[in-house]
C-alpha cells in the first residue's frame, strides 16, 4: 500500500486527476442537491476535503470513487443544514444514499463526448485541425491567424461559427440518443 505524500515524487498528478474528474462530480453533485448552485457548494466542499486529504488517498485505488464518496458525505451535510435551517426533512438519508451510487450522469458525460467526436469528424480536415490547435493544443488564435495568413478578428469569428456548428450538431447526437 502506497499513501500519497506531497513530498512523494510518483507519477500520479493528484491536482490534475482531481481537475479531470470535475465535469463528472458536476453531474453527480447535480444528481444529489437538485440545483446548480447547491451543487457548487457541495463541489467546493468536497474539492477542498479532498485536496487537504490528498495524504490519506492511496495510489493504485479509485480517485473517481474516493472523491464521490467525499461528495456524497458533503451532500448529505448540505441537506442536514438545509433541513435543520428550513425547519424540516428535505432529504432522508436512505434516499440520498440510494441516488449517491454510480451515477446515471457518467452516462450523459460519455453521450456528450461521443456526440463531439462523432461531430467533430463530420467537421472540413481544415476545421478539425483548427479546433484541435486552439482547443486542444491551447495555441492562441493570434499565432493561428498569422499561421493561416488572416486576421486574428477574422479566425476568431471563423471559430465561433465552427463552435457553434459543433453544438447544434451535439445538441443533435444527443435528442436522438
Amino acid at each position: 500500500m502506497h499513501v500519497l505524500r506531497t513530498s512523494d515524487s510518483l507519477p500520479f498528478d493528484f491536482e490534475a486527476e482531481l481537475a479531470g474528474l470535475q465535469p463528472q462530480l458536476r453531474y453527480f453533485a447535480l444528481s444529489l442537491t437538485g440545483s446548480m448552485h447547491d451543487a457548487e457548494e457541495v463541489i467546493q466542499n468536497a474539492n477542498r476535503i479532498a485536496l487537504e486529504k490528498a495524504g490519506e488517498f492511496e495510489v493504485g485505488t479509485n480517485l473517481k470513487a474516493w472523491l464521490f464518496k467525499i461528495a456524497s458525505l458533503q451532500a448529505k451535510s448540505f441537506h442536514r443544514n438545509q433541513s435543520r435551517k428550513r425547519g424540516y426533512e428535505i432529504v432522508d438519508d436512505e434516499l440520498l444514499e440510494s441516488l449517491s451510487g454510480d451515477p446515471e450522469p457518467e452516462d450523459a458525460f460519455e453521450n456528450e463526448r461521443a456526440a463531439l467526436l462523432s461531430c467533430l469528424e463530420q467537421l472540413r480536415p481544415a476545421h478539425q485541425e483548427l479546433i484541435t490547435s486552439r482547443y486542444v493544443h491551447g495555441r492562441k488564435v493570434s499565432e493561428l491567424a498569422l499561421e493561416h495568413e488572416i486576421l486574428p478578428n477574422a479566425l476568431a469569428q471563423k471559430l465561433f461559427r465552427i463552435r457553434n456548428r459543433l453544438a447544434d450538431c451535439i445538441q443533435s447526437r444527443l435528442q436522438e440518443s
